[in-house]
């Protein structure tokens, strides 16, 4: 019996299921996610009961929003929109609401939504298993946090995951590159919608006795999600911005969304080593788990990799932005000196014009002239402008 939850599922509806199959409600929880906690990771010795699986969906804005701040204004927004609908979620209880767990904007018009699903599994035998599947995947008529409510008109698409094929970046591609890519017809992020695999008979069947095998699958088309992210990442890294000050944010919010990746793979690669007693118990699963394993192996190495260039890009744009602030700050102080200069030379033949200007009998006589005021401003000034000529030699020398 396979107990399928999508959405967001009832409390009550929750605590029936614990409460009917005797299940242990922290997997229930797990998969919940509260905000303000945090995954204990299992050690390799401890398999743990339930197994969870991440997706994540490459989407694309049909037109691309306009906003003044671009990219960054944008993921603000949809930061904002993820906790709004989170809230939403759990106070109207609303069932089958379809849950993100985020949405990572990489530039104006590309963005992936990170879900994920959870098996928990009872009355395990060789021959048999009955489980829970928990999805984060609702109904079409859910919400759809992911695109900005600040730009009316402008909807979301999601491309199919594929094995292999081109993805067209433009919407000015032609069309034999779009072919295979039909998105058009994805509206929502569900991954099982848009996933072109599928299982062979003699596999169905094995899914009745080893759940491994009925996750085998949704193995695959989770690694299948994540390469083709890593695949739209390496060209979207080809054309960044120009701005270092547009791709620091950019490459910041890549690099947590790669981290993350890669404290997944590394949790899968621990479970498929080393999977409950009664999983893999048939040459099949055997086979099938070490074709994983090479594939999330592979993931986890393209996730580091990408990760590594981030940190390092974002060290360059940083150091360059320094340099960009330092030449500005080098101007602005050039400006000041100048500005400095001046004062030295106008200030004291200013307060020399001030002197002969008070109504003193010594100074109102009127046979002053001009040649008498630059005859004592002059020298006097030249006294002044030596001083800072003697300070600055000094620290010279």
């Amino acid at each position: 019996i396979l107990t399928v939850v999508r959405g967001t599922p009832k409390a009550t509806l929750l605590h029936h299921i614990c409460d009917g199959l005797n299940l242990d409600p922290g997997g229930i929880l797990e998969y919940y996610g509260f905000r303000n906690t945090f995954r204990i990771r299992s050690l390799p010795s401890r398999s743990p009961s339930t197994a969870t699986v991440r997706f994540i969906s490459l989407g694309v804005f049909s037109p691309a929003p306009i906003l003044e701040q671009g990219a960054e204004q944008l993921r603000a927004e949809l930061n904002h929109q993820l906790r709004a609908h989170y809230r939403e979620c759990l106070n109207d209880d609303r069932p089958g609401m379809e849950r993100c767990r985020r949405i990572n904007v990489h530039d104006g018009r590309f963005f992936t939504v990170e879900q994920q699903a959870t098996l928990i599994t009872y009355e395990e035998s060789t021959a048999s298993w009955s489980g829970v599947w928990l999805t984060d995947f609702g109904s079409n008529s859910s919400l759809q946090p992911w695109i900005p409510q600040s730009s009316p008109g402008v909807k979301a698409q999601f491309y199919p995951i594929a094995p292999w094929g081109e993805c067209s970046m433009s919407s000015m591609a032609p069309q034999g590159l779009r072919k295979n890519i039909d998105i058009g017809r994805y509206t929502h992020p569900n991954p099982f919608l848009r996933a072109l695999t599928d299982l062979s008979p003699d596999d169905c069947r094995l899914c009745e006795k080893d759940p491994f095998m009925f996750l085998s699958d949704i193995y695959d088309t989770s690694a299948l999600s994540w390469m083709q992210v890593f695949s739209y990442l390496h060209a979207s890294f080809a054309s960044l911005p120009p701005s270092p000050t547009d791709q620091a944010p950019r490459l910041r919010a890549d690099k947590e969304l790669l981290d993350r990746s890669v404290s997944y793979f590394s949790e899968v690669l621990s479970f498929l080593k080393h999977p409950p007693e009664t999983w893999q118990s048939h040459a099949r699963s055997k086979e099938v788990a070490k074709r994983l394993i090479t594939d999330f192996e592979v993931l986890r190495a393209e996730a580091d990799s990408l990760s590594k260039w981030c940190s390092e890009s974002i060290s360059i744009a940083m150091s360059t932005i320094s340099i960009l602030d330092s030449q500005k700050n080098l101007a602005e102080a050039r400006r000041i000196q100048f500005i400095t200069y001046l004062a030295f030379i106008f200030i004291p033949m200013t307060f020399i014009a001030s002197c002969f200007g008070m109504n003193i009998q010594e100074l109102a006589n009127p046979g002053s002239t001009l040649r008498m005021y630059f005859t004592i401003s002059v020298p006097f000034t030249v006294v002044m402008l030596m001083i800072p000529a003697w300070i600055e030699l000094k620290d010279w020398v």
